[in-house]
C-alpha cells in the first residue's frame, strides 16, 4: 500500500501564542507577508489580541509589551448627577471602546440608558462595542476613524442648541467637545477611565534588540508613545530610536520627531487593525 500523502490533505503549520493557536496552511500559498517580522504589540494586554493574531497570520512574530494600563474611577467626578440627567441630551458620544464598557457600567450602577437618546463613536472598534451592548443604530464614520472624520459627518454640522455629552478617559482630546461648542452645542464630559503607565520590564526588549529579534514597534497614542519613551530608559533609547514606528494618526508623527525618532515612521492609512498590519507589510519591504 502507497504511503504517499493525499493531494488534497493540506500542510499544516501551527504556532502557539498565548493567547490561542494560530494555524495555517502552507500548500500552494505565497510566503506570508510578514514572515520573520518581529513586531512589538503596545496595546493594553485586554486589547492586544486581535492584532498579535493579525500579526501572526501573516508569519509574523507580535511580542506583546502594553505600555498603557487602563483602570476605572473610582468615583468621577459629576457622574452621578450627569448619568441621571441622561434624558436631557440630543447625543452621546463615545470615544473609544474602553469608553463604552466603562461608561455603560457606570450608567448602569445609577440608573439606566435613556431609549431615545442616540450613541455615536469614531472608530470601527468603539462602534463594534456600542453594537455588541445593544444598540443598532451607531452614528460612525465610514472612512477616517477619528475626531476629525466624526465631525465630517452631516449629522454633526448643524448642532446649535443641543446638548451633548462625550464619554472618554481622563484627560483626553479637547478637539470634538471645542469643535461641537464652536457650532453651537452645549458640551459636558463623563470621564469614566483613566490611563496609566503598567509596571513592565523593559528587558523583555532590550533581549529582543540584543537577539536581533525586534523589526517593527506599533504606537496608537501620543501617550502610549511617551510611556515607552520613559519605559525603556536610557539604556535602550539608541535601539529605540532607530527602530521603524507604525503609527495609527498622522499626529504621532511629529510626537515621535520629538523624541528624536531616526527610523522611518509609517503611517497607517486606516486607523483600525488592519491599516496597522497594512503599514506593517509596507515597513518590512522596504
Amino acid at each position: 500500500m502507497s504511503t504517499t500523502q493525499n493531494n488534497w490533505e493540506p500542510n499544516w503549520r501551527t504556532r502557539c501564542y498565548p493567547w490561542g493557536p494560530v494555524r495555517y496552511s502552507n500548500k500552494s500559498m505565497p510566503m506570508p507577508d510578514l514572515e520573520n517580522c518581529w513586531v512589538v504589540v503596545t496595546r493594553p494586554s485586554h486589547q492586544a489580541a486581535k492584532l498579535s493574531n493579525s500579526i501572526a497570520s501573516q508569519g509574523g512574530h507580535p511580542i506583546p509589551f502594553p505600555v498603557l494600563e487602563i483602570t476605572e474611577l473610582p468615583q468621577p467626578a459629576g457622574a452621578e448627577n450627569l448619568i441621571k440627567g441622561l434624558n436631557r441630551y440630543q447625543l452621546a458620544i463615545f470615544i473609544s471602546a474602553n469608553a463604552v464598557n466603562q461608561g455603560l457600567a457606570l450608567v448602569n450602577s445609577h440608573g439606566h440608558w435613556p431609549s431615545q437618546l442616540p450613541v455615536a463613536a469614531i472608530g470601527r472598534a468603539t462602534t463594534s462595542a456600542l453594537r455588541g451592548a445593544g444598540f443598532d443604530a451607531v452614528l460612525a464614520p465610514r472612512e477616517r476613524f477619528d475626531s476629525e472624520g466624526l465631525l465630517d459627518l452631516a449629522a454633526l454640522h448643524d448642532v446649535s442648541g443641543q446638548n451633548i455629552v462625550i464619554f472618554r478617559g481622563q484627560g483626553g482630546r479637547t478637539k470634538l467637545g471645542d469643535s461641537l461648542r464652536q457650532r453651537g452645542a452645549k458640551v459636558d464630559y463623563l470621564e469614566c477611565y483613566r490611563r496609566t503607565r503598567p509596571q513592565i520590564d523593559p528587558s523583555i526588549l532590550h533581549d529582543h534588540w540584543r537577539d536581533r529579534q525586534l523589526d517593527i514597534i506599533t504606537i496608537t497614542s501620543a501617550e502610549g508613545l511617551q510611556n515607552l519613551y520613559d519605559i525603556v530608559g536610557p539604556d535602550g533609547r539608541d535601539h529605540l530610536l532607530s527602530t521603524p514606528l507604525v503609527v495609527c494618526h498622522p499626529r504621532l508623527v511629529p510626537a515621535a520627531h520629538k523624541l528624536g525618532w531616526q527610523a522611518a515612521i509609517l503611517v497607517a492609512k486606516k486607523n483600525d487593525d488592519d491599516g496597522l498590519v497594512e503599514a506593517m507589510i509596507r515597513a518590512w519591504r522596504r
